[in-house]
């Protein structure tokens, strides 16, 4: 500890001997400035247009069929459904057709098990035979299997013998055995030769059965397939089943047919046509024009129609109904624009169901195109700019920190960024003063 003060002492006393300390540098003056806090938000981009409703659909309501009209159901003006019954033709003649075609198909379908109980008989016999036949062949093969495990143990002790021959009878020429026994090694050999050649009969006699046997497979496995021939009858019968069903179905769609539905909900704009009149196909016995959904067509730019597309969300107000918006979807876009205005045709799809909104009238539409959730976003006025790069000063502890960031969806006077937190502190006002590491003084 004293060498440490002695130190500190001789510090104290060479500054002495150099002179007068200098003069603390001056602390720059603190910039007042406001700040706001990054926020975590949800920022929308809304693109805005006009235009006008129409109709969804308007439509000739005719018969398909010709007949003579005997009700008709609707008035002009009067609301109706989707599939709604609108005109009935007579259906007497058609009917008796629906009865004749039911005798002639139940007639057809009694047909069916009589054939299926005839070809099961014969496929069951023919399958009996092919299960006897492959019986036989899996035999054969196992005794042919028996032959050559028997072959080859002969083959393999006629080998030992016509060896041990050799080898006696070397011995035999040198004098160290008897010739009774190169007399025993040919007998044996003899033997060993006869076994393995009564062998290979028998191993040609198993291949003979087994081809025997492979053939009679083969015999009743087209017996089999003849057999399955009596599959056709069933098959036509099945066929005749079909053909008469469809024949009723085809009765049945023109009793349909002479009962005239709407196409769609609306209301009837026109009638004519009264009970006692001929109907004649595709001649128009009604009109209806779509209430329950419209469409709204707004005109846009073409820088904006590139940022709408179909499904996007729209919400539509009109003139004549103040207070009141109607949500809907984009629809479909014109691909060319107007070579006059340069403007494209947006079409919006609106659910209608109290028919508030009527065609002709002045739509304003908005549309979102973007949507950012829960990202980090800053005020506008706190971003500053040199050339394409944007700037936040972040104030921490009195002192402003220039940070770069990365701008994104920009919407309501905010901005989304990415290179500061939510919670943080920027400069919304004063930055024109300061620099990076200039203090401030947060103007509360």
């Amino acid at each position: 500890m004293r060498r440490s003060g002695f130190l500190l002492l001789l510090a104290f006393g060479a500054v002495g001997c150099a002179g007068p300390a200098p003069r603390p540098a001056a602390s720059p003056r603190a910039v007042p400035v406001e700040v706001r806090q990054v926020e975590r938000r949800t920022l929308v981009e809304v693109l805005s247009a006009s235009g006008s409703v129409q109709a969804l659909a308007t439509a000739d309501v005719a018969s398909k069929v010709p007949g003579r009209v005997v009700e008709v159901l609707v008035q002009e003006g009067s609301p109706v459904r989707a599939g709604q019954v609108l005109v009935r033709l007579d259906a007497s003649d058609a009917w008796a057709q629906v009865h004749q075609a039911e005798a002639a198909l139940a007639a057809a379908r009694a047909r069916v098990p009589q054939a299926v109980l005839a070809a099961e008989l014969v496929a069951q016999t023919a399958a009996d035979q092919v299960r006897q036949a492959r019986a036989g062949v899996e035999a054969a093969r196992a005794q042919v299997a028996l032959a050559d495990a028997q072959l080859a143990a002969a083959a393999s002790a006629r080998a030992r013998a016509e060896a041990d021959l050799q080898r006696v009878q070397q011995l035999f020429a040198q004098g160290a055995v008897a010739a009774q026994q190169v007399d025993a090694a040919r007998a044996a050999a003899e033997a060993a030769r006869a076994q393995h050649e009564a062998s290979q009969a028998q191993r040609r006699a198993a291949e003979e059965q087994l081809r025997s046997a492979q053939a009679a497979l083969r015999i009743a496995e087209s017996n089999r397939q003849q057999a399955s021939l009596r599959q056709r009858d069933v098959e036509q019968a099945q066929a005749a089943v079909r053909q008469a069903e469809a024949t009723v179905r085809l009765a049945r769609l023109q009793v349909q047919n002479l009962t005239v539905r709407s196409p769609l909900s609306g209301l009837v704009t026109q009638r004519n046509v009264d009970p006692g009149e001929y109907a004649a196909p595709g001649v128009p016995l009604l009109t209806v024009a779509d209430t329950s959904t419209v469409r709204v067509q707004l005109v846009v730019s073409e820088t904006q129609v590139e940022r709408l597309r179909p499904g996007q969300p729209v919400r539509v107000t009109v003139d004549a109904l103040p207070g009141r918006s109607f949500l809907g979807r984009v629809e479909d876009r014109s691909p060319t624009a107007d070579p006059r205005t340069r403007t494209f045709l947006v079409r919006v799809r609106i659910a209608n169901p109290d028919g508030a909104l009527r065609p002709g009238m002045f739509a304003r539409g908005q549309v979102e195109v973007q949507r950012r959730v829960d990202v980090p976003a800053v005020p506008a006025e706190a971003l500053v700019y040199e050339g394409r790069r944007a700037f936040v000063f972040v104030v921490n502890s009195g002192v402003a920190r220039r940070r770069p960031v990365q701008t994104g969806l920009a919407a309501e006077a905010w901005v989304e960024v990415t290179g500061v937190a939510a919670g943080e502190e920027v400069v919304v006002a004063g930055q024109s003063l300061l620099r990076d590491g200039s203090a401030v003084v947060v103007q509360r």
